[in-house]
């Protein structure tokens, strides 16, 4: 497998928090020591903001989505000789916009592995689609082509109508993301836990 697979797997065991956090952009290496940071100053939208971020060049691993992946430290994962990890994290984005920011992007094979986490903030008005999921996982492997990919399921929140909707969500990201050969970081476990259950 992807030597990265292992480390970036820990993606998966924070918590969501619904409030809002700053957003960050960050990477190591010679050219990128600092993290970039995205202000959330004025009216952007999650979708603005994240436009105005970019995969750079010599990113290898990229781990993407909302804002449970603030505290994903990319600097401390680049521990194999020539690899860049870049982790780009907005608070408030949906699938639809991480779809519309990987069409912006520049076609590229210098990536190897893509993460995401992305959904919470799309359950709070309904359930997502395994179309809409299809359609994520489509401009990911376009725009990435040749990359691993792989997909966080959505991580429970102290909301337990939420949860039942993050749930249904997860169910149509499984069967998608098996579908489509995508390595599946499945936290169904978290929702025991979260209620509580033996």
């Amino acid at each position: 497998g992807h030597t990265g697979v292992n480390r970036i797997t820990a993606v998966s065991q924070s918590r969501v928090d619904d409030g809002g956090h700053r957003n960050d952009s960050s990477t190591t290496g010679p050219l990128h020591p600092n993290p970039i940071r995205d202000s959330r100053s004025g009216d952007l939208t999650p979708g603005q903001r994240l436009l105005q971020l970019k995969a750079l060049p010599d990113t290898t691993t990229l781990i993407i989505g909302d804002s449970v992946l603030r505290h994903v430290r990319g600097d401390r994962m680049n521990t194999y000789q020539g690899e860049r990890v870049q982790v780009i994290s907005v608070s408030g984005m949906k699938t639809c916009d991480l779809v519309d920011w990987c069409r912006h992007q520049q076609p590229s094979r210098q990536v190897t592995l893509v993460t995401f986490h992305v959904g919470v903030n799309d359950c709070k008005t309904g359930e997502i689609t395994a179309s809409a999921w299809e359609q994520l996982i489509e401009a990911c492997t376009t725009t990435f082509a040749g990359a691993h990919l792989q997909a966080s399921t959505v991580l429970p929140t102290g909301n337990r109508r939420l949860n039942n909707t993050i749930l249904t969500s997860n169910a149509n990201l499984c069967h998608v993301a098996r579908r489509r050969g995508v390595t599946l970081v499945d936290n169904t476990e978290l929702f025991r836990a979260e209620s509580g259950a033996p």
